[in-house]
């Protein structure tokens, strides 16, 4: 059977994918890269947006207009009412039942409406290297609480991978080629919490594990939420000193607003986002670190917002991920006093100018320097692309092979990231 697959959201929902390939190329279904090609389509979900949730379901309803035999798995799946309005016909699998795939989509194919969404914790199966990146969950779940937040819904149970089966996974990345390992999760910081380890824990023992790889590759440790780097304290910090780790944080804070954060129901405040950048970039002289806010969380006032800018523009983040507050169903924050969407609109297009700024004036330090750049990725024509050991992205006016080492003299700088012309081959 020929299978097509799309994918939104997180990096987590991108793992799920390449385990429901493993899945079904085991049984002999083939994975194709045209929807018109295939006999069925799975659909991958995202519920953190209503953009990205409205998007999703025209595009269900369409397929079932058109008699495509479909799966959809992933976070939408919660609200399967929703789904089931615009297509009566698909098959449902939720995020906890990825290992019924191969089931899903032979109903799929044979017409039968069908439901799989239970939760099952076995996870065993082969890891992708796909365009020189593989994506390797440590946890599902969480252990917060938040008001706004439907993924929870979706995800309900936290339970962490065992380290045996983590180090098994990146070994096999390894050997099959990545350039880049993802460790990703719903919050990575909550690993270890279901059998007395952390995080901190397992990234120094992957770190001991990789140090003396001869490949050349590097590690990305994906989100981490603030309220676990108050209880690892300076331990996660120093877990990255390994040198097949991109010196990376992504630490959403998600507003500057004690009392926003509050009614969000965050653990950590900006207090301590502000403490753990400073410990951040006291102990790595190169490093990038990433956060997300959340604009027009009901009932935010314009100092709320205030509070938010000047958080940004003291930390200065270099990467900052902005979202409209989008109400969603069965959150507690769907019921709260929701914020007028023109001052949404008009509060994002500030920040994001903000953002843009920082961003830039962070990158123009590196302006007539020498970096050292891992190439990961291939560009347009005549280009390559690559990353520092800080994750910064570098466009480079020349094509080289990906997993080369080279050294980039930077020309021109962006909020994007930095370009440059290739002075050495170094690997």
């Amino acid at each position: 059977m020929k299978v097509f697959i799309k994918t939104y959201g997180c990096t987590l929902n991108n793992s799920d994918s390449d385990r429901m390939r493993a899945k079904l190329e085991k049984e002999g279904h083939s994975i194709v890269e045209k929807e018109e090609e295939a006999d069925v389509v799975i659909l991958n979900s995202c519920a953190v947006k209503d953009a990205t949730e409205k998007k999703q379901l025209y595009r269900i309803q369409n397929y079932g207009k058109e008699g495509k035999a479909l799966v959809v798995a992933g976070c939408l799946t919660y609200n399967k009412k929703l789904i089931r309005n615009v297509n009566k016909r698909v098959v449902l699998v939720s995020t906890g039942s990825v290992e019924e795939i191969n089931k899903a989509v032979e109903d799929a194919k044979e017409g039968r409406v069908s439901e799989y969404l239970k939760f099952n914790r076995k996870r065993k199966s082969r890891v992708y290297v796909i365009q020189g990146i593989a994506r390797i969950a440590l946890q599902e779940g969480c252990t917060e609480s938040c008001t706004y937040c439907a993924t929870k819904l979706a995800r309900p149970l936290m339970f962490s991978y065992p380290p045996r089966d983590i180090f098994e996974s990146i070994e096999e990345a390894i050997d099959k080629g990545a350039i880049e390992i993802q460790l990703t999760g719903m919050d990575t910081g909550a690993y270890g919490l279901d059998f007395k380890s952390d995080l901190a824990e397992l990234l120094t023992a992957i770190g001991e594990k990789t140090e003396k790889k001869e490949k050349e590759f590097r590690i990305r440790v994906g989100m981490l939420n603030p309220v676990h780097t108050k209880r690892m304290k300076s331990r996660i910090v120093e877990s990255l000193r390994f040198s097949k780790f991109y010196k990376f944080f992504h630490l959403p804070v998600q507003s500057g607003s004690k009392r926003i954060l509050e009614l969000m129901h965050r653990k950590a405040d900006d207090d301590e986002f502000r403490r753990i950048t400073k410990e951040i970039r006291e102990k790595y002289k190169e490093v990038s670190i990433a956060t997300d806010i959340i604009v027009g969380f009901p009932t935010e006032e314009d100092n709320d917002f205030e509070e938010t800018v000047k958080l940004i523009e003291e930390v200065k983040p270099d990467v900052v991920n902005i979202s409209k507050f989008s109400p969603r169903p069965g959150t507690k924050a769907y019921s709260m006093q929701w914020v007028n969407s023109e001052k949404i609109k008009k509060r994002s297009k500030e920040l994001s100018e903000i953002v843009k700024e920082i961003s830039e004036k962070n990158n123009e330090k590196y302006l007539g320097k020498e970096v050292e750049v891992l190439i990961t990725e291939k560009g347009r024509e005549g280009q390559s692309k690559g990353r520092t050991n800080s994750y910064k992205q570098v466009v480079l006016n020349k094509e080289i092979e990906i997993g080369r080492w080279v050294k980039v003299r930077v020309e021109e700088v962006s909020h994007t990231g930095l370009k440059g012309d290739v002075v050495e081959l170094l690997s």
